[in-house]
């Protein structure tokens, strides 16, 4: 084992002081030469705000170790100034790193033994403590409904429900089996010589595998991978190369938080020599099944399209907040691919941008007025999307 420390500077776009923050940097800045298996044993705070510090480091694709990421999160932050982003506190990060060399028999092992665990992983329950406001269910498989592939069947705000809040209120029986939360379809935009503008593929008719998953004092977590797609790229001499692509979707429930952070990516491996995976820019698809009652109301400001609520003013008045680092183009309600007649009044659907990688927000509310719901939003989006803070090593 060996003991390193890193000084480190958290900055924030903010003029007040945020209740509660979260910074994030590539682990690779921090310690360039380490491992995966990394352990942090200590975060002081050496001078400025905040308290209830806590650090995490998670390999978020075993396969690729520039996703590493460090991620630390506190309370009360004092603000820094929206244009200047001032540091608001320096601390001192200390961290075990195991410097073992594993042989190619053991490296064998470690894969067979995550081929096993994603065979027999269907689903996954994220909640990061007993007291989080916020727990999830992420299922893996279609079946047995042939449409549940990747997606979170399952919200429980404070302990109840929240896809079917009125049922909810009932009782713990008769949910909608629709409910869910689920990213059912990608596209890739074709080169501008191409004779169709994008390659679109579904995603919600077969299962998606397990990557990785993690759990600390600042977050759960899983990394979960879609069902295979082909992305075929022409260049303008008529070469063809056929990419076998994955969208990659890691859900995230933090420290105190009422709320998912879900970071998005999708990477291609060429079927020719050197078969080295690349980054694909892409634009998602959301679909949502949520019950909010007869009168539902959308809320998007025309100049800001990164955030939108949907909220209800009947009881027990439901409310979703959704913010992303790539703009909304469109919300649909209800898709025009819904099947269902008597459901199509809870199914949405909203499509991003391109983006190289995006990073969403879904927020949960339940008895809070629309008004409310939309100001919550709004300031989440730009405290953990538009203006997070932000960590450097000095």
């Amino acid at each position: 084992m060996i003991h390193e420390s890193r000084n480190i500077v958290i900055h924030s776009y903010d003029d007040n002081y945020r209740k509660f923050g979260i910074a994030t940097l590539p682990w690779s800045t921090v310690s360039p030469s380490s491992g995966q298996r990394v352990r942090v044993t200590k975060v002081a705070l050496t001078s400025g705000s905040a308290k209830e510090l806590q650090a995490q480091v998670d390999a978020i694709d075993p396969e690729d170790r520039s996703l590493d990421v460090l991620s630390i999160c506190g309370e009360w932050f004092k603000g820094g100034g929206v244009k200047t982003g001032l540091p608001v506190c320096n601390i001192q990060l200390d961290y075990n790193v195991d410097d073992r060399t594993f042989s190619a028999k053991e490296i064998e092992m470690h894969h067979k033994a995550r081929a096993v665990s994603a065979a027999n992983t269907r689903d996954f329950f994220l909640r990061n403590g007993v007291s989080s406001p916020i727990a999830a269910f992420v299922y893996l498989p279609a079946e047995p409904w042939g449409w549940q592939g990747g997606a979170i069947t399952s919200v429980q705000y404070h302990g109840t429900e929240i896809l079917d809040a009125p049922a909810a209120e009932r009782g713990v029986e008769g949910h909608d089996i629709e409910k869910r939360l689920q990213l059912d379809r990608v596209s890739i935009a074709n080169p501008p010589w191409a004779t169709t503008p994008v390659a679109e593929r579904s995603l919600y008719r077969e299962g998606w595998t397990f990557v990785a998953a993690g759990a600390g004092p600042v977050r759960s977590w899983v990394n979960i991978r879609s069902p295979r797609f082909m992305f075929e790229y022409g260049d303008d001499a008529g070469r063809k190369t056929t990419y076998e692509c994955y969208l990659y979707r890691v859900i995230s429930a933090y420290r105190h938080a009422d709320y998912l952070i879900e970071d998005l990516y999708v990477k291609g491996t060429p079927n020719e020599t050197p078969a080295t995976p690349v980054r694909f820019n892409f634009a998602a698809h959301y679909f949502l099944k949520m019950h909010f009652g007869e009168e539902r109301r959308i809320t998007q400001v025309p100049l800001i399209p990164d955030w939108f609520t949907i909220g209800s003013e009947e009881p027990p008045r439901p409310g979703f907040g959704f913010a992303s680092s790539a703009p909304v183009t469109r919300i649909d309600h209800p898709p025009s691919d819904y099947s269902n007649p008597e459901g199509k009044k809870a199914a949405f659907g909203w499509q991003l941008g391109y983006a190289y990688s995006v990073r969403c927000m879904h927020l949960f509310r339940r008895w809070t007025h629309v008004p409310d719901l939309e100001n919550e939003t709004g300031r989440a989006w730009f405290e953990l999307i538009y203006r997070p803070l932000k960590a450097r090593v000095v």
